[in-house]
């Protein structure tokens, strides 16, 4: 048996045990070396190649490939092979290579043309040119792979059992890797869109979005082949490689593959860990560091510059969270004890590596790691807003988006990216309500100020989450979320240039009582609405049951569609005692044709109306006269399922809602997607039931005031009456809640320095609560005023406390403690410990911070805060983020205490 030598790289556990790997390689074993050769492609392959037969599947990923039929394809879905009599390769593209040979790609030409044109910058197609189908190129991208992986399973047997005949086969996949790779062409490969082969005369910049063009793989960010480089590292000295062929593939595959991406921009995204990853098994392999000291400054640009405070990685969506948060504990992993050469010094950071340890550099992937545990339902079930997957099992096998499930729920907060919980209970009682409200910086929905809720163990009121099927454009847009949509438009998405964050003004995390959240959305419809803020209060009635009421106040437009979104996992229903009558079979006009997208990046039409209309089916219109009530239902007993009632979906959602004059409802039906398993032939065959409470009118002022009664077998709810205000103001609201012998009062101010009188229940303030029992007061509380009444009863609070920031402690810069230096006199010790400030910073944004104290620093006033700030500003005034978006500001820092104040009676 020959000596086995250590390799540089540990061997990846993904492998499995020396079984495992020696059945994945028979097949390949199986081949002569003459097939191998011919097998491994001598041209770049193509990856996004669709089944021109059938409508199954998503994103052109239908095409597969097998090492038993090398020489053919075929669909996944229909069964189909190619090509064939129907789908013959009647079209053959030359092009030059990088060698300067003329390569064929034969294709099958279809009479239709491209779905998606082209991108402005690259060349554009001829007039009647048809959309291409590369039956032979996408085999050749799967051959690649398989070889790729035969080579790397083939090496680790070979360095496991010392088998030479493993490495001999391992090496002649890499020689011939290393011989045909400078004949690859770089490509332009997405779904949808007509290939683009460039010749080999065509050098960077490339006319498309940077790592769009790529030459190994469809996206340059996976042009490093990692395969490749670890099965060299495991058989460099095997014997079974001559100095030429280790020259050769050093040098014109893994270093030339290296280049190739370095030549590009750096991006700082969600697939930089990738790159990097590829980097720094190089680095470490061919004993290159300039690759590891660049991988190091990526890693620190990337951590330090794209999370916000609270630790979501900047695309606020959980799967991209997790996949970057992923990717990078990775790298650190795999840079743990490197050292450079003894005499090297980097020219550009100066640094020399010894024993690298990077898992202490960066404090905010502590923060990172937790994330997941805060937006994670009871059940485990992911919260998936933006562009989350929320099947147990993304598209090809990637990682659950389960966790286990939760013993206690509570609030919580993420001020950066913007999103609140409300939460109460323990196991199967448990409840939460979720007020999303971040901007839009990649990956993002038109999802502003939507709302999602669990309880009785699964998702109630949802968001769809991710998909790469046809109706993507359905799962992006307002209407399919909870929220509102204003004049039929969808909202502003957002990016750095042109934020759309919400703004936080309102969080009492409270108790199991009483929990409160309020948020402003204006630049969800910039220069529409004047104003466009949602406020959710979620009441605990008894340690099983709660309520949550939902008041969202727009002014602006000519027409308001309020919207609430069913149960998105599950069949499920929308029961009313309303009369109702047919509407249409969509919210659009009948005569209106629509054309329906065909993929996920093919747009659709509606002859100038939105299309999200045509998503919802089968519409009923009501027209309520005083609050009406409608049920959601749906199948399903969620994780806390135990008896057959539970089993049968007795749990539902109760909305009872307080109409404002000219108030419309509708009832119906819309794609629910995550149930079709990313097949876009089965996207229409399951949804999820939709209430949408439309008012129009000229320049239009609508408080939509609702709550939200979650039941299992009966519901607690006895009765729901508005309340006559006196001195209020459009937009204050109060409400008498009746729960068997409890009355609950809630009355809330749009402006809380007017008194507001409901007989004689009095407010002066932001928000008050008044729970009786059997006539008696039981408990009272004041969110952000002076004066609750009930009766005899006076409970004094002390307002709202504000002023200017003048300076900012953090523990991050060397200072004591985290904090706010402020001009005005605050309470000292733990009075204003618990309650959230809020800041808003000189360019209109807010976020919201614990209290953990006031103290004396330097004569004047510190406003301790449990977290980084997240900010700083300098001596002249100029504020700046010192994490993602990294804004910078002029203008006044101020700062808005709202205390709360709770008595309890006997």
């Amino acid at each position: 048996m020959a000596s086995v030598r250590k390799p540089v790289l540990s061997l990846s556990s993904r492998l499995g045990d020396v079984e495992q790997i020696r059945q994945r390689v028979e097949p390949a074993l199986a081949l002569s070396e003459s097939e191998t050769l011919r097998l491994i492609p001598e041209r770049s392959g193509i990856y996004f190649v669709g089944c021109p037969n059938c409508d199954g599947g998503t994103q052109e990923g239908q095409i597969s490939w097998t090492i038993e039929r090398p020489d053919e394809v075929f669909c996944r879905f229909c069964g189909m092979r190619f090509p064939n009599e129907k789908f013959p390769e009647n079209r053959v593209l030359r092009v030059k290579n990088p060698l300067g040979e003329v390569q064929k790609y034969p294709c099958y030409e279809a009479p239709t043309p491209p779905p998606r044109p082209r991108p402005a910058s690259a060349p554009q197609t001829e007039p009647k040119e048809g959309y291409r189908y590369f039956f032979q190129a996408k085999g050749w991208y799967l051959a690649r792979e398989y070889f790729a992986d035969a080579a790397h399973n083939l090496a680790a047997l070979y360095h496991l059992t010392g088998d030479r005949s493993c490495a001999r086969r391992a090496a002649l996949i890499l020689d011939r890797f290393a011989q045909v790779y400078p004949g690859y062409c770089v490509h332009y490969d997405l779904p949808f869109i007509q290939k683009i082969i460039f010749s080999g005369d065509q050098g960077f910049p490339y006319p498309v979005e940077s790592y769009r063009a790529a030459r190994w793989s469809w996206w340059a960010y996976m042009d490093i082949p990692e395969d490749l480089i670890r099965a060299y590292d495991l058989i460099r000295d095997s014997g079974e490689m001559d100095e030429a062929m280790q020259r050769r593939v050093e040098d014109d595959l893994l270093r030339a593959s290296v280049s190739f991406v370095r030549a590009l921009p750096v991006a700082l995204g969600n697939m930089d860990p990738t790159l990097l990853r590829g980097l720094i098994v190089a680095g470490r392999a061919l004993g290159e560091p300039d690759y590891i000291h660049d991988a190091v400054d990526r890693i620190g640009r990337l951590v330090r510059g794209q999370f916000f405070v609270d630790g979501m990685w900047r695309e606020g969506a959980v799967a991209y969270h997790n996949q970057t948060v992923g990717g990078l504990s990775q790298l650190i992993d795999l840079l743990k004890g490197y050292s450079d050469p003894s005499d090297y010094i980097h020219p550009g950071d100066r640094e020399h590596y010894r024993d690298l340890d990077l898992i202490g550099r960066f404090p905010i992937l502590e923060k990172a790691r937790r994330i997941p545990e805060i937006l994670k339902y009871p059940s485990g079930q992911v919260v998936a807003f933006h562009d989350t997957w929320v099947r147990e099992r993304g598209r090809e096998g990637r990682r659950t988006t389960e966790a286990p499930a939760t013993e206690v729920s509570g609030p919580a907060l993420l001020t950066g990216v913007g999103h609140a919980r409300l939460g109460r209970g323990r196991g199967p009682h448990q409840m939460q309500a979720h007020l999303h409200f971040s901007g839009g910086y990649g990956h993002q929905h038109a999802d502003t100020l939507s709302l999602t809720l669990f309880s009785h163990g699964q998702e109630r009121l949802s968001d769809i989450g991710y998909t790469h099927t046809r109706h993507r454009c359905w799962t992006i847009c307002t209407l399919s979320h909870s929220t509102v949509m204003v004049d039929g438009e969808d909202q502003a998405r957002g990016s750095e240039r042109q934020p759309s964050d919400g703004n936080l003004l309102l969080y009492a995390p409270g108790d199991e009582t009483f929990q409160a959240v309020e948020a402003g959305g204006e630049r969800a419809y910039p220069g529409v609405t004047k104003v466009y803020r949602r406020m959710l209060v979620m009441v605990g009635v008894s340690p099983e049951e709660a309520y949550v009421v939902d008041l969202f106040r727009v002014s602006g437009g000519r027409r308001h569609d309020y919207t609430l979104v069913g149960d998105a996992n599950h069949d499920g229903a929308l029961e009313t005692d309303l009369p109702r009558s047919r509407y249409g079979d969509t919210m659009l006009p009948a005569e209106v044709k629509v054309r329906f997208p065909t993929g996920e990046s093919v747009a659709g039409d509606a002859e100038g109306h939105n299309i999200a209309y045509a998503f919802v089916r089968d519409v009923q219109r009501a027209a309520p006269s005083g609050v009406w009530t409608a049920t959601f239902t749906s199948e399903g007993g969620g994780w806390v399922a135990t008896s057959r009632e539970q089993q049968a979906g007795r749990a539902a959602v109760r909305v009872h809602g307080v109409p404002e004059p000219g108030t419309e409802l509708f009832f119906g039906v819309a794609p629910s997607i995550r149930r079709a398993g990313e097949d876009d032939g089965k996207v229409d065959d399951f949804t999820m039931p939709m209430l949408i409470a439309r008012r129009e009118g000229r320049g239009l002022i609508s408080t939509y005031l609702s709550v939200l009664e979650p039941f299992e077998g009966h519901h607690f709810i006895d009765k729901i009456e508005p309340l006559a205000l006196e001195g209020g103001a459009p937009g204050d609201v109060g409400l008498r809640i009746t729960c068997g012998y409890r009355t609950d009062y809630l009355i809330c101010a749009e402006d809380g320095d007017r008194t507001v009188r409901a007989g004689d229940l009095v407010l002066q303030g932001r928000l008050g609560f008044v729970r009786e029992r059997g006539g008696k007061v039981e408990r009272m509380t004041l969110v952000g005023g002076t004066t609750l009444e009930r009766g005899s009863l006076r409970l004094i609070g002390e307002g709202v406390i504000e002023g200017k920031i003048l300076g900012i402690l953090r523990r991050a810069k060397g200072d004591p403690v985290d904090g706010l230096v402020v001009e005005v006199p605050l309470p000292k010790g733990d009075r204003l410990k618990g309650l959230t400030v809020i800041v808003r910073d000189g360019a209109g944004f807010t976020y919201g911070y614990g209290v953990s104290g006031v103290s004396e620093r330097g004569g004047r006033t510190a406003l301790e805060l449990g977290d980084d700030p997240g900010f700083e500003v300098e001596p002249d005034g100029t504020g700046r983020h010192c994490y993602f978006p990294g804004r910078s500001w002029t203008g006044e820092n101020r700062f808005e205490i709202a205390n709360v104040t709770t008595a309890e009676y006997e």
